[in-house]
């Protein structure tokens, strides 16, 4: 629209979001993992499936209304 590149600005906040998510999940998989990870105390074992269930429905939740529908310019 103006003219102006932003091609950078969009990289640089794809790799914070990626370094923060990379950041955040050992935590939370110890997490889950201090909640039980033995045979006889599998809860944290089993929690990481519904926890990877959250993320997703709230990354779902979080792009429902970007849409790819939109007519994309071209400019020679």
């Amino acid at each position: 629209r103006l003219g102006m590149r932003r091609e950078g600005s969009y990289y640089g906040a794809q790799g914070f979001v990626e370094k923060t998510t990379g950041a955040i999940a050992p935590v939370a998989l110890s997490g889950l993992m201090m909640m039980g990870n033995t045979a006889a105390n599998p809860v944290g074992v089993r929690l990481i499936g519904p926890a990877a269930a959250v993320i997703v429905l709230a990354g779902l939740w979080l792009f429902r209304g970007y849409s790819l529908d939109e007519a994309v310019e071209q400019h020679a």
